[in-house]
Order: structure tokens, then sequence, then C-alpha cells
């Protein structure tokens, strides 16, 4: 969950002025975790921030290197408390995210000026900003828990809705471990 960019290298892009640090070994590194995991299906994943991200580039897809410079609203809003709700993002119908949340706007927090571009092939947007941003994905096979959110649950821990993404995930690996 979380940490420095995504190098655009990894999805074909060259890279703009607007990265921060990159890990290229970490790409590389994660991405081929989940191309073992998509492979094998056998583990449950939660994908939170640059997890969601290296879960769509794993897929095929592609980022937007930075959310501003390609006419999206500031979701780098690091200035506010792990803790606090930043923008709201609105669940898709029939997703995970929309069983645990209903399909109404939820608040989240937000750290990220990266964000899904092109959805890689097999993967589903399940939830977005009011800008547009995809902020949830899920594998499109309903059979297994393949999760990739913006935000950072884990940051909210007075939030009992955001505890439940954990719960739900936390429950998966559960099942698939009998």
């Amino acid at each position: 969950s979380g940490g420095a960019d995504v190098s655009s290298i990894m999805y074909g892009q060259w890279p703009s002025g607007k990265l921060k640090v990159i890990t290229p070994l970490r790409d590389k590194q994660e991405v081929e975790i989940v191309n073992h995991i998509i492979k094998n299906r056998r583990i449950p994943v939660l994908g939170i921030c640059r997890g969601m991200q290296i879960l769509n580039i794993a897929y095929g897809g592609s980022l937007y290197q930075d959310l501003e410079s390609n006419g999206f609203s500031c979701h780098l809003l690091n200035m506010y408390p792990r803790d606090h709700e930043t923008h709201t993002v609105t669940p898709c119908e029939t997703s995970i995210i929309s069983g645990i949340f209903g399909n109404r706007e939820i608040g989240v927090n937000s750290f990220h000026h990266q964000a899904i571009k092109d959805i890689g092939k097999g993967l589903k947007a399940t939830a977005l900003s009011c800008d547009n941003v995809i902020e949830a994905v899920e594998d499109c096979r309903e059979d297994d828990f393949l999760v990739g959110i913006q935000w950072h649950p884990e940051g909210m821990p007075d939030d009992t809705k955001q505890q439940e993404i954990l719960k739900v995930f936390i429950d998966s690996c559960k099942k698939n471990n009998n």
C-alpha cells in the first residue's frame, strides 16, 4: 500500500517532469508478484493507492503521470491528516465496493497525483471521483477477491465503513486458506 510513484517506463510512456521519486526495482518486483497472482488465482489481493496502480499496470493498463497537468483536480492532499476525508467517490453498482458502501458517495482520504488512465484488460472500474478519476478497480471475474482502491482505509481507523474493506479482505483470506 502506498509508496513512490510508479515509473512510466513500466507502462510504455516516456517519463514526464511531473514524476516524483520512483523505485524501479520495487516497480518490477511488484508487477511480477501481481502477474504470478493473476496466473495462479489463489491469493486474495487488496491493492491500496500505489497497489491499485501496480494492479492496473500488471493487467496491461497505463497511468496518468500527473492528474493536475492532465486537467483533473488535485488529489495529492497530503496537507490533511491521514484520517481526514478529502473528497468523495461513488461506487459503481454490483461490485465488492458497492456491497460494502452501497451505491452512495463515500468520503475518502487522498494522497496521490497518479491514477489510472487506460484500465487494464480484465479489470473493471468500480468507483469514480467527482472528476471521473478511477478510484477503485476489481477483477472482472467475480469468483476471486482482487480489489484495488486509490485511497487509504488503513489511515481512517475510526471510520467503520472504511475498516469494513479491510475486514472483507481478511475474511476472504481466511476463506481462501481453508
